[in-house]
C-alpha cells in the first residue's frame, strides 16, 4: 500500500513538474508561459558562470566548445582496455547484466546494466575505468559549470540485431536533443564502430549552440504547443515537429570511432543512436553526468522515492 501511495506521488509530481513525452518542459511551466523563461534563465547561468577549472589539454576543451563534441583515442593503456574487455566477456560477468530481448519492441537485444563499484564481479573494472577517466573530469566540468562530486556512473550496453530484423520504433534513433541546457553525456567503445551498419552515433556539430532562433523553437514546442494542443483538443501522441530553423546549414554525422576511443558529446545538441543492419552489434560503456544535474524536486524523488521502493 505504502509503495502504491509512493508510486502515485512520483506519477503526480512528474506529471506537472518533468517533461512531458509531447512538448518541451512540464505542464505548469508551459500552462503559465514560463518554460522558455526557465530556458533562457538556465542558459544565462552557463553564460555567467565564473566556475573555470584547470584543463592539461586545451585542444579537448577547445573541440568541445567548438563542435560539442570530442573523440579521444586510446583512451586507456592497452593492456587496461584488454583486461576489462576479457572481464565483460565473462559469462559470470554477464549474469549481473540485464537481457532484454527484442528491448522496447525494437527487435534489438540489449546485454546492458551498471558496473558496481563495489561488485566482487565489477570492482576490478570500475578500478580501471576510474582510474582512466578522472583525469578527464575537468573537461566536463568546464562544460557544466560544476564541480563533480558524485560517484561517476559507469553503464554497459551490448546492442545486436538478430538476422532477418530491422532496427525499428527507437525514438532514440530519430534526431533530438537531451535537454535544453548543457549536459554530458560520455561513450567507451570496446569494438571498433567504423561503419553506418554498426549503427554509430550520430551527432550535428554546433548545434549545442544557445542563441535566439533556439529560444524560439524552445517557445513553439512548449508554450506555443501546449496551448495549440489544449484549444484544439489534441488527443494523439504524435510527435509534433519541430521548428528547426537555427540548425540551417548543419547535417547529422556519423561518429566513427576505434576501440578504445572516449567520445565525450555535450547533449544539449541534436543526435541520435545509430541504427544497426542485421547480424551486427555494437559495445559500448556509457558514461552519464545527468544525476549531477538533477533539479531540487526531481533529486528528493530519486534519492528519497524510487530508492525505496527499488
Amino acid at each position: 500500500m505504502l509503495n502504491k501511495l509512493k508510486k502515485k506521488l512520483i506519477q503526480i509530481v512528474e506529471t506537472y513538474l518533468s517533461v512531458s513525452k509531447l512538448y518541451v518542459g512540464g505542464y505548469l511551466l508551459n500552462l503559465f508561459g514560463l518554460q522558455v523563461l526557465r530556458s533562457i534563465f538556465k542558459n544565462l547561468i552557463f553564460k555567467l558562470s565564473l566556475y573555470n577549472p584547470k584543463v592539461d589539454d586545451l585542444s579537448i576543451s577547445d573541440e568541445l566548445e567548438r563542435n560539442g563534441i570530442v573523440i579521444i583515442k586510446n583512451f586507456m593503456p592497452h593492456e587496461d582496455f584488454i583486461s576489462i574487455k576479457s572481464c565483460l566477456e565473462n559469462e559470470e560477468t554477464k549474469k549481473l547484466f540485464t537481457y532484454s530481448k527484442n528491448y522496447s519492441k525494437t527487435n534489438v537485444d540489449w546485454l546492458h546494466g551498471k558496473i558496481y563499484k563495489n561488485h566482487i564481479k565489477t570492482k576490478k573494472i570500475y578500478e580501471i575505468l576510474n582510474n582512466n577517466f578522472k583525469k578527464y573530469l575537468p573537461y566536463i566540468e568546464t562544460v557544466l559549470k560544476q564541480k563533480i562530486r558524485n560517484e561517476v556512473q559507469f553503464n554497459y550496453q551490448f546492442l545486436s540485431l538478430p538476422l532477418g530484423k530491422k532496427d525499428i520504433n527507437d525514438s532514440n534513433a530519430n534526431i533530438h536533443p537531451d535537454k535544453f541546457f548543457p549536459c554530458i553525456k560520455a561513450f567507451i567503445s570496446m569494438k571498433d564502430c567504423t561503419k553506418l551498419e554498426e549503427g554509430p552515433f550520430f551527432y550535428m556539430k554546433k548545434s549545442h549552440k544557445w542563441n535566439l532562433n533556439r529560444i524560439k523553437n524552445e517557445y513553439i514546442n512548449s508554450v506555443w504547443y501546449f496551448k495549440s494542443k489544449k484549444i484544439n483538443n489534441h488527443t494523439d501522441d504524435k510527435p509534433f515537429k519541430r521548428k528547426l530553423d537555427y540548425l540551417e546549414n548543419l547535417s547529422e554525422e556519423p561518429i566513427f570511432c576505434e576501440e578504445n576511443s572516449l567520445i565525450i558529446t555535450n547533449n544539449m545538441g541534436w543526435h541520435k543512436r545509430g541504427r544497426l543492419a542485421e547480424g551486427q552489434h555494437r559495445k559500448f560503456i556509457r558514461v552519464l553526468f545527468y544525476n549531477d544535474q538533477l533539479s531540487f524536486h526531481k533529486r528528493i524523488i530519486k534519492n528519497l522515492l524510487i530508492k525505496k521502493i527499488e
